[in-house]
């Protein structure tokens, strides 16, 4: 069973920017993210449990080449919702309140 992943509208605007700085780095760096972020989801959704909590219901997972996490909450029925997409850098208390 799969789970089907939903994105806050703050984690899509994180997305976009994220995508963005690394169109402007090197020109194929963006679609590297965006597959490195395609294998995440498809982990999350096979196994949304796979990756540990950070907070209350909250988990987060990481990416292996770039510096960013996705952050994320188990929602029934067979709902997976995607707080952040989140540099590893930034500060938690961006997405701890969402």
């Amino acid at each position: 069973m799969s789970y089907r992943i939903e994105f806050l509208g703050i984690a899509e605007e994180e997305l976009d920017d994220a995508l963005e700085w690394y169109a402007a780095q090197k020109a194929d760096l963006s679609a590297e993210f965006v597959l490195a972020l395609d294998v995440i989801l498809k982990h999350i959704s096979d196994n949304p449990r796979l990756f540990p909590v950070v907070h209350d219901e909250m988990r987060r997972a990481l990416f292996q080449r770039f510096p960013y996490a996705v952050v994320y909450e188990i929602h029934e029925p067979e709902v997976v919702l995607v707080l952040a997409i989140t540099h590893q850098k930034q500060d938690p208390k961006r997405w701890l309140d969402r």
